[in-house]
């Protein structure tokens, strides 16, 4: 990797840093195959680097912390702070702000989290998905990408940075609750409505998903408003409908493919859902025809 090159491209390509929730302004980014020491200081904004290899010890606080292979290190706004004894350092580096004036308050509380956060140095870190991604980027950098590709790749640097070293926020936890759920309740959707002529029990659908039945009939209520029995009720009419408009089967022959126990028991559930019976129903479709 020439990591000059990347240096170079991400200064000129991945500055402005857009996103939906928080956007970031970059002030530099840098790298170094050999860094020994700079003196104490101190920044306005964050600062992170990544050891690629080598060893050093990074100073803040009045106290020593060692710095080797597979450490990341978070520099927080405000404080006095030193690389110093370096061996064969090799480091990635990246200063930035939060935009304040294009960001949400919850993308805002974000890093006003890791401005205080205690943990300032993460070790073991070279298999983490937010290491690799910073290799990335620089190889991407390095073979002059496309400036959206570089600004996407940055912006989720610095978010997997914020989470690596805060965990993630419990809102957003609550939404990652959310999402698979409401993926689950999409999943068995899509499923009854592929295999309507299928008997298709509670049980069936839950084995399916690999949930027990409890949950399934608890997502259906909670996101759906409806009982699992009536949701499936529903879409049995809605496709015996569609037979009944576009096709000459009998109506019991539609009774059967979709799982009706008799042509009486598919009349009564027809009539609940649409207040005419089949028979009326296909009649009518066909005089509007």
């Amino acid at each position: 990797m020439n990591v000059a090159a990347s240096v170079r491209h991400l200064q000129k390509r991945c500055i402005n840093l857009p996103g939906e929730n928080v956007s970031f302004h970059i002030y530099f980014w840098g790298a170094q195959p050999n860094h020994q020491d700079n003196p104490l200081h101190k920044h306005s904004f964050f600062e992170f680097c990544y050891v690629n290899s080598g060893t050093g010890l990074y100073y803040e606080d009045e106290q020593n912390y060692e710095l080797k292979k597979g450490t990341f290190l978070c520099s927080r706004p405000g404080k006095l702070h030193r690389i110093h004894n370096g061996e064969n350092l090799s480091l990635f580096w990246v200063g930035f702000e939060v935009n304040q004036s294009s960001s949400t308050k919850e993308g805002i509380h974000l890093f006003k989290q890791l401005a205080y956060t205690p943990k300032i140095l993460i070790y073991h870190a070279e298999a983490s998905p937010t290491a690799q991604l910073w290799n990335v980027l620089m190889e991407h950098a390095g073979r002059s990408y496309s400036s959206e590709l570089l600004s996407s790749l940055g912006h989720s640097l610095l978010i997997s940075l914020q989470t690596l070293f805060c965990g993630l926020d419990e809102s957003e936890e609550i939404h990652n609750d959310d999402s698979s759920s409401q993926f689950l309740i999409n999943r068995a959707q899509l499923f009854i409505k592929d295999n309507l002529t299928m008997p298709l029990s509670l049980e069936d659908v839950a084995q399916y998903l690999h949930v027990s039945k409890r949950h399934l009939s608890r997502l259906f209520s909670s996101h759906l408003k409806i009982t699992y029995t009536a949701f499936l009720r529903k879409e049995r009419v809605r496709a015996a409908s569609v037979k009944l408009r576009e096709t000459n089967l009998s109506i019991k022959d539609i009774s059967d493919l979709y799982s009706f126990s008799s042509v009486h028991h598919f009349t009564r559930v027809f009539s609940e859902e649409t207040n005419i019976t089949p028979g009326q129903y296909r009649k009518l479709s066909r005089i509007r025809e």
